[in-house]
C-alpha cells in the first residue's frame, strides 16, 4: 500500500513539475520577451543589385503588380485585378 501511495505522490509530483515547467515565461538569451525565435548567426544576406531603366512600357492603371521575376536577363511582371 506504501509502494503505491508513493507512485501516486510521484505521478502528482511529475505533473505539476511540468505544468510549472509549461508555465515559465522566462525569454532566456535566445528568444526575446515576444517569444519570436532570433534569426539563426548563419543567415546570407540577399545581394543588392543596381539598375537601369533602358525602356518604359505601358502599364495598365486598373491592374496592380503582383510579382517581378528575372529570368535570364528579362524582367518578368506579373499583374492582376481586384478579386
Amino acid at each position: 500500500m506504501k509502494q503505491l501511495k508513493r507512485s501516486g505522490n510521484f505521478l502528482w509530483l511529475s505533473l505539476f513539475c511540468c505544468l510549472l515547467a509549461a508555465c515559465n515565461n522566462d525569454s532566456g538569451p535566445n528568444k526575446p520577451a515576444n517569444n519570436v525565435p532570433l534569426p539563426a548567426a548563419d543567415v546570407t544576406v540577399p545581394a543588392v543589385i543596381s539598375y537601369d531603366i533602358v525602356r518604359e512600357y505601358p502599364h495598365d492603371p486598373d491592374a496592380f503588380t503582383e510579382g517581378l521575376e528575372i529570368h535570364d536577363g528579362v524582367l518578368y511582371e506579373s499583374t492582376g485585378q481586384y478579386g
